[in-house]
């Protein structure tokens, strides 16, 4: 689930509602809520990495879906998920790895685009 700025919005927009209730115990209940909500944004969003971003900002520079760039189209990559996770993970000729720049579940998210997107 991600969180965008609309929803976030929406969420501190009923906690105010709460707070200007002249409930004390509403208060502060509201503000443990807010205060959680607040802080477990970034694990809620890192959660479920899009691969699809993660490939637009880390793989275009040199991959495209459909054509050659100064690596091969997604479209003539391997179709096997673990050619491709290994890959990311440790690099394969001029490609650096990406382990330790992306988490497991980032490059599992990008894998998943790769093989959707062929």
């Amino acid at each position: 689930m991600m969180l965008d700025n609309t929803k976030i919005r929406g969420i501190v927009e009923i906690n105010r509602n709460i707070v200007r209730s002249n409930n004390d115990m509403n208060k502060k209940y509201l503000a443990a809520l807010l205060t959680t909500t607040i802080l477990s944004i970034p694990f809620i969003a890192s959660a479920n990495p899009d691969g699809e971003s993660i490939f637009k900002s880390n793989c275009t520079m040199c991959h495209d879906i459909d054509q050659k760039k100064m690596g091969p189209s997604v479209k003539s990559m391997s179709t096997d998920s673990n050619v491709l996770r290994t890959t990311i993970t440790a690099g394969k000729n001029a490609m650096p790895g990406f382990d330790g720049k992306l988490s497991g579940a980032e490059i599992d998210a990008l894998v998943k685009y790769l093989v959707a997107n062929q």
